[in-house]
C-alpha cells in the first residue's frame, strides 16, 4: 500500500490475557474463596467452571470464540481509528500483528500513538486509556466479558513522525488554554444577588445616671460673744445637750440672707444679737 507524505506507517500488536490471567480471574469471580455463590451455580448449571471455580473444557471453548471476537473487534476499531490497518497473523506471544498507517497531525491519532507507544497500550477494558472498549466485547459471552480482557500496543514508530506527534499535541494544548482564556473573557460578570435588607442595628442605650445628691450636713456657726457689752450678763449660760438638726436648703439660704442682714445692722448696746429685745439691767439683790 503507497505510503502518502501525510501519513505515517507503523506496527501494532493486539494482544490478550493469558492462560493464567484468565484462570486467576475466574478463580476470583466464580471460586468458593471469594466468588458469589450465585454466580458459581449459574456458571456450573451452564458446565462452564466446576464447584472449585476451575474452567471445565466447555469453558474453555466458549473462551476460545470469545477470543476470536476480540480480535475482530479490535481490527475493525483499528480500521475505523486510524488511516488503515492490515493484519499479518501472530506472533510468537500469540498476539496478532500487523500494520497500520495514521496521519500525526490529526489529534486524537496523536494522543493514541503517544499513548500506546511510551509503555502504555489502548485497553479493552478500562476506557480511560482510549475507546477500544465501548466495541471491543461486541458478541462477546457473559462469561468471557468476566474473564477475558486485553489490549493494543504500537512499536516501530519513526523518530520523525514521533516528533510530528508531539508538535500536534503541543499546539492542541496550546489553542486550548487559547480558547478557555477567550472563554473566560467573553463570560459575563456575575449577577450580584440582591440581598435582603438587613434590620438595622439596634442602637445602644447609654446608662443616664441621676446625679449624686451631697448629703446635708449640718453646719456650725460660730456665735458672736456679747458678754463683755454694757450691761450684758456674764454669767455661763448653760448649754444645750440636743444635737443640732439639719435644715433644708431652703431654710439654710434664709438663715444665711437674715445673717447677712443682720451683720450690716448696727446692734444698739444693751439688745441680744439672738433676739433683737433689750435685755433688763441685771440690778444687784436687795
Amino acid at each position: 500500500m503507497a505510503r502518502k507524505p501525510d501519513e505515517a506507517e507503523a506496527g501494532f500488536a493486539i494482544g490478550t490475557y493469558d492462560q493464567r490471567s484468565v484462570e486467576d480471574n475466574a478463580l476470583e469471580k466464580y471460586g468458593p474463596k471469594w466468588g458469589e455463590k450465585e454466580d458459581r451455580d449459574e456458571a456450573m448449571r451452564d458446565g462452564l467452571v466446576d464447584a472449585e471455580g476451575q474452567i471445565t473444557q466447555k469453558g474453555w471453548d466458549v473462551l476460545s470464540d470469545d477470543l476470536d471476537l476480540l480480535e475482530v473487534n479490535s481490527m475493525a476499531w483499528m480500521r475505523k481509528t486510524f488511516v488503515n490497518a492490515r493484519e499479518e497473523g501472530h506472533d510468537k506471544h500469540d498476539d496478532l500483528v500487523g500494520t497500520f498507517w495514521f496521519d500525526p497531525r490529526n489529534t486524537d491519532q496523536a494522543w493514541l500513538i503517544q499513548l500506546a507507544t511510551n509503555n502504555e497500550r489502548v485497553d479493552m477494558v478500562d476506557t480511560s486509556y482510549g475507546d477500544l472498549g465501548d466495541t471491543a466485547f461486541n458478541g462477546v459471552s457473559r462469561f468471557g466479558g468476566l474473564i477475558l480482557g486485553g489490549g493494543i500496543t504500537f512499536f516501530d514508530v519513526k523518530p520523525e513522525d514521533m516528533e510530528v506527534v508531539e508538535q500536534t499535541l503541543e499546539h492542541e494544548r496550546r489553542r486550548s488554554k487559547q480558547s478557555q482564556r477567550a472563554r473566560e473573557g467573553r463570560r459575563p460578570p456575575p449577577r450580584r444577588t440582591r440581598e435582603a435588607p438587613r434590620s438595622p442595628a439596634p442602637t445602644p442605650v447609654k446608662e443616664t445616671l441621676m446625679p449624686r445628691r451631697r448629703p446635708i450636713r449640718a453646719t456650725r456657726h460660730r456665735v458672736a460673744d456679747f458678754s463683755s457689752a454694757p450691761g450684758a450678763d456674764r454669767s455661763t449660760p448653760e448649754r444645750s445637750t440636743a444635737r443640732p438638726t439639719s435644715a433644708s436648703p431652703g431654710e439654710r439660704r434664709r438663715s444665711s440672707s437674715r445673717r447677712a442682714t443682720a451683720g450690716t445692722r448696727r446692734r444698739a448696746p444693751g439688745r441680744d444679737a439672738g433676739t433683737g429685745t433689750a435685755r433688763r439691767p441685771v440690778t444687784a439683790p436687795s
